[in-house]
C-alpha cells in the first residue's frame, strides 16, 4: 500500500463522500510506452481539466520523487479548485510553496487537512 491514494479513499468514505472521486493511479503506468503511455496522459489531462476539485497530495521523497506532480502542479495551480498539501517531511517543496504562498494560495501539512479542504471547496456536509 504504497500510494497515498488508498488512504484518502478511505477517509472519504468514513466522511460518508459519495461523490466523483477520479485518480490517475495505473498499476502499469511504469511500463506504459508508446500509444499506451499517451492515451493514459490524454486521459488524465481529460479529467483534470473537467474536475471540480483537483488534490494534489504532495509527499515528495527520493523514492517518490513526483516528476509528474511538477508537470501537473504547473499546469493546474492557479485552477480554483485545486487543493494541494505536503507534509513537513517532502523534499523539494520550497519552490511550490513560494509560488503558493506569492499567489495567496493555501497549502496543508496533513492529507487530513488536505481532504477536508477539498471538501470544503465541494461544499460537502460531512457526517
Amino acid at each position: 500500500k504504497d500510494d497515498w491514494r488508498f488512504d484518502a479513499f478511505d477517509y472519504l468514505n468514513k466522511k460518508g463522500f459519495n461523490g466523483v472521486v477520479i485518480t490517475p493511479t495505473n498499476k502499469n503506468y511504469q511500463k506504459l510506452k508508446g500509444d499506451a503511455l499517451h492515451q493514459q496522459t490524454d486521459w488524465e489531462h481529460e479529467a483534470m481539466s473537467k474536475a471540480s476539485c483537483i488534490v494534489f497530495w504532495i509527499d515528495r521523497s527520493e523514492e517518490h520523487p513526483a516528476f509528474t506532480t511538477n508537470i501537473e502542479f504547473g499546469e493546474w495551480f492557479q485552477k480554483a479548485g485545486i487543493v494541494v498539501g505536503m507534509p513537513d517531511k517532502a523534499i523539494k517543496n520550497d519552490y511550490l510553496k513560494k509560488r503558493m504562498d506569492s499567489l495567496n494560495i493555501p497549502y496543508y501539512k496533513t492529507l487530513e487537512t488536505t481532504l477536508n479542504a477539498a471538501l470544503k471547496k465541494l461544499k460537502f456536509n460531512s457526517r
